[in-house]
């Protein structure tokens, strides 16, 4: 079985390269087309918290196409606090290429948490794709870990809109990211409420650990999208109920996993919508009458992240270093 090394990975992709970018953006968006068509073969999201009294867990996620030669499992694990507490990144974990022909294991990617972290972001970079106003005039950024600035970076290429308005719970936190924002060419705006974000911005990304809601219906803008990333498992909750009441499309990854643990679970469960309310992204991508076409609508996009996304980034990864080891 081949080792791949967070650089080996980083060198294969190569995202730096618009075109190799797209390609792996492309291979994403097949991806949640493919799932809600119903042939991925997406086995239940194993869980295990650390500490109850530290925001942190691990989950493990696999999937494979009906039709494809590999599955691909995933370990992803850490906690909101590694970096003060150990030193170490918030996000951990690897990934395994095997052959769904004969069981083998083929590769082991040993990303760090990267390709997570990668996948999760450029979910949010499809999201806004098809979700967000024609004329994004302000992005605003909950959260200031490294997601918050991921989310970002993969923004850059779909808006040429720089105005950054950032919250964050921890001010030496939020100051940080901001810089790193601004090193990547956003002007950043540090705002003292979620609800202050609101006011300025019409693309908002929250990306946080929150068990309780940030963001309300009534802090929203008309013409505003929201993509919440931080309500990956039972308890998390970033958005209030009613955002999804008041929304004019309510997109999600999985239907049946964010009613299970997403930001929807709680409005559903409030009775603002019914599940039926819910539209999977892959079902967006592929109709484009499921696309924002009011621009004054206000829509939300609710990611909890599935196992496809890993399939595609690791056999994206794979498959680049393959082709370069051949091509050396």
């Amino acid at each position: 079985m081949k080792l791949l090394s967070l650089k080996d990975i980083q060198e294969a992709l190569d995202l730096a390269r618009p075109a190799c970018l797209q390609r792996v953006i492309a291979a994403q968006e097949l991806g949640f087309v493919e799932f809600s068509k119903a042939r991925v073969v997406v086995p239940e999201v194993f869980y295990m918290p650390f500490d109850d009294t530290r925001p942190g867990g691990l989950h493990v996620k696999g999937a494979r196409m009906q039709q494809g030669e590999v599955y691909v499992i995933k370990l992803a694990g850490g906690c909101s606090d590694n970096q003060v507490r150990y030193g170490v990144s918030t996000s951990q974990g690897l990934m395994i290429v095997g052959s769904a022909l004969t069981g083998q294991p083929l590769i082991l990617l040993q990303d760090e948490g990267y390709l997570t972290d990668l996948r999760t972001a450029l979910a949010g970079h499809i999201a806004a794709k098809y979700l967000a106003p024609r004329e994004i005039t302000g992005i605003g950024i909950l959260g200031s870990g490294g997601q918050a600035r991921l989310q970002a970076h993969y923004l850059l290429s779909l808006t040429a809109c720089r105005s950054l308005y950032l919250w964050g719970r921890t001010p030496e936190h939020v100051q940080d990211c901001a810089e790193d924002l601004e090193q990547d060419g956003f002007s950043v705006q540090i705002m003292s409420s979620p609800a202050e974000v609101a006011q300025h911005a019409n693309l908002i990304v929250t990306t946080t650990a929150s068990n309780t809601p940030l963001l309300e219906a009534k802090h929203l803008r008309p013409g505003t999208h929201v993509t919440a990333m931080g309500a990956d498992a039972p308890g998390k909750q970033e958005l209030a109920a009613d955002v999804f009441g008041l929304a004019a499309r309510r997109v999600v990854d999985s239907r049946s996993q964010c009613v299970h643990h997403g930001d929807s679970h709680f409005a559903v469960e409030q009775g603002f919508i019914s599940e039926q309310d819910l539209v999977e992204l892959g079902q967006v991508i592929a109709d484009e009458g499921l696309q924002r076409s009011d621009q004054a609508a206000i829509t939300v996009a609710d990611l909890t992240g599935v196992g496809v996304q890993d399939l595609q980034i690791a056999a994206a990864a794979a498959s680049a270093f393959l082709s370069a080891s051949e091509t050396a």
